[in-house]
């Protein structure tokens, strides 16, 4: 009895830690992760040159010429089917009062004889005759030819033809001669808005014999020919008619218009021939702001600028260390290699390299019309360990050894150094085993995008050793031309893991094991967010005025400025950084190079350096294992 109760409490313990441990560990786990991550941040300073007069327009080739030419015909074109679309024609009638007027025909009065060639006369008119009111309801038979009439006519049917006819017999009109008197008199009723218009309009218009009142309008043509009774011989006739008329944008121009703008088109024309000879024999001007030097902003053909931008990324916490006297960081806001921090004590960041770069980095990006250069700075480097933190941070520096940087591209990995703080030394990350992670197995990851703190997330790892040369996405990045460090680069990062986590701040992040033996430690350093293609285009810049009488004071050595200002940081941007800037701009210009310096993001998932490579690299360049507690390298190593 005594050896079955020992089994059932070795068996009670084994399944409440089976049920209890994967949860403790993993919330263990997150809160050690958030505790060891922290934001790396970064204020880069940025010089603008820029010449200060528009650069004169150059001849155009023959090329350009041609291609003007075809932009002006399509435009020409555009612009006459637009033109063609729009109703040319005024919507009211212009009114035609003609006395006297002596007629080609005895029996029809052709309106265009006294109008503009372009008139235009009313359409759907109908002819109809003075006669008794009445009411068609009762006698629907009497009125059926009228109906038929009426449809055929106007194309309509049977019961639009009915409403018509109705309409006008109520008002005392017939549409049938036949069934009026000879002499009655002749209305013309225009269906403006169609023939299904229940109300016309009546067109007031009378053609009558001179010395006589009586209208002789017996028909009429929608060509603008209006049939009258006989008119006796040598007669001359009064006519009231109307038309619409051309709006004034569509009128043919006058004589005296054409021949104006014919002067002025051939004086421009001397004109640019003139300008040709004056420009014969002299050469287009050629400038590149990457020749500009001290003298030209001394003399003021080239203004300078500056701006800082705010760059955030991640990190993960490896404890204090002591920092040997001859071991030496890049301290960028005095441009000469030193740790001035106090105390032999650092505290140790790991990062990755092309995030740590941004501490060092001086490089010169030029515009392709070379118009436009901008000089990018070494950052002032930031360390806040929690979101509490002081907005501008603790001071970092890259670490170097033996006057080289703590820093491999091959790995994506750097260590960066802060003062010492003792009582977060609890808190340090330990970098676990690589090597004994597999597919499947549950990570979590601690990063800080878009300037947010201590996001995480969790996922599982995807693939271990996987880069991305293998897919067939490695042909695109073959053809766009790569350097070994590029390729090295990507052929390290073959961790995959999906942690879903926003972009912008998270290069850095450390990737925890939640199960197996490495559960509580780090396996991998995430160094590229493979999201949706990202845009830089509206960052905004925080901008710092500079004086030029300043420039000219501090800057006395001679020579191009791209070459002559890199040691000249602290005097252009004063060392208080940030802080001491006037207002946020953007600039789309250099927004466009500074993508086209760095690398485009595409769409897929997020992958790392495995942490054995990381911890490799370290243990070469002279960290001992033993201050961060993580295995040496074995034996085996030595030897490849």
């Amino acid at each position: 009895m005594k050896r079955l109760f020992i089994l059932s409490v070795v068996l009670a313990l084994m399944l409440g830690c089976a049920r209890g441990d994967p949860y403790e560990w993993s919330q263990e786990t997150k809160e050690a992760a958030r505790r060891a991550s922290v934001q790396t941040v970064f204020d880069i300073p940025v010089l603008k040159a820029s010449f200060t007069s528009p650069l004169e327009e150059p001849l155009l080739t023959l090329v350009e010429i041609n291609t003007l030419l075809q932009q002006k015909i399509k435009e020409a074109i555009d612009a006459e089917r637009e033109l063609q679309a729009k109703d040319k024609y005024s919507s009211f009638l212009t009114s035609i009062i003609n006395y006297g007027f002596k007629p080609y025909s005895p029996m029809a009065i052709p309106l265009g004889a006294m109008t503009p060639k372009w008139a235009k006369f009313p359409e759907n008119v109908l002819v109809v005759y003075k006669t008794e009111k009445k009411d068609i309801t009762a006698w629907e038979k009497e009125f059926e030819q009228d109906i038929l009439t009426i449809s055929e006519t106007a194309n309509v049917s049977p019961t639009q033809a009915k409403t018509i006819v109705s309409r006008l017999k109520t008002d005392g009109y017939s549409i049938r001669k036949e069934t009026t008197d000879p002499d009655s008199t002749v209305e013309l009723f225009w269906f403006q808005s169609g023939w299904a218009d229940t109300y016309p309009t009546k067109l007031g218009w009378s053609v009558s014999i001179e010395g006589s009142d009586t209208n002789i309008i017996r028909g009429y043509d929608p060509r603008g020919i209006i049939e009258v009774s006989s008119i006796p011989e040598d007669s001359r006739v009064n006519v009231t008619a109307g038309y619409f008329d051309l709006k004034d944008e569509f009128k043919p121009k006058t004589e005296q218009v054409e021949r104006l703008e014919n002067e002025i088109e051939q004086l421009k024309k001397d004109l640019k021939a003139v300008e040709k000879k004056l420009l014969e024999g002299k050469k287009p001007e050629k400038r590149d702001i990457g020749e500009a030097t001290r003298m030209d902003v001394v003399l003021g053909t080239v203004k300078l600028e500056t701006f800082y931008i705010k760059s955030p990324a991640s990190g993960v916490f490896l404890g204090n260390m002591k920092v040997a006297e001859k071991v030496e960081g890049w301290h960028s806001s005095w441009g000469y290699e030193s740790h001035n921090m106090w105390g032999e004590q650092k505290g140790v960041i790991l990062t990755n390299a092309h995030v740590a770069s941004m501490a060092i980095d001086f490089f010169v990006m030029v515009s392709k019309d070379k118009e436009v250069m901008y000089i990018v700075f070494p950052a002032e480097s930031y360390v806040r360990y929690t979101q509490d933190s002081d907005t501008r941070g603790t001071p970092a520096q890259l670490l170097h050894y033996d006057r080289s940087p703590i820093m491999s591209w091959d790995y994506d990995c750097a260590i960066m150094v802060t003062t010492a703080v003792p009582q977060y030394e609890q808190h340090k990350a330990v970098l676990g085993d690589s090597d004994k992670v597999k597919e499947g197995d549950p990570v979590v990851m601690v990063g800080n995008p878009m300037l947010m703190q201590k996001f995480l997330t969790s996922g599982v790892v995807s693939n271990t050793s996987y880069n991305i040369m293998k897919s067939g996405f490695g042909d695109e990045i073959l053809k766009k031309g790569l350097s070994r460090k590029w390729y090295n680069w990507l052929i390290n990062g073959n961790f995959w893991f999906d942690t879903p986590i926003g972009i912008g701040g998270t290069s850095g992040s450390g990737v925890w094991a939640v199960s197996g033996s490495e559960k509580g430690k780090v396996v991998a350093l995430h160094n590229s967010g493979m999201s949706a293609e990202t845009s830089v285009k509206d960052n905004a810049y925080v901008f710092l005025k500079i004086e030029p009488s300043l420039f000219s004071d501090t800057i006395i050595k001679d020579g191009p400025l791209r070459s002559i200002l890199k040691n000249y940081r602290s005097e252009l941007f004063g060392g208080i950084g940030i802080s001491s800037a006037d207002e946020m701009v953007k600039d789309d210009v250099f927004s466009k190079l500074l993508q086209e310096h760095g690398r485009t993001d595409v769409a897929g998932m997020n992958a790392g350096v495995p942490i054995n490579k990381v911890k490799q690299y370290l243990q070469e360049r002279g960290l001992n294992p033993n201050d961060f507690g993580w295995a040496a390298l074995k034996p085996t190593y030595w030897i490849k």
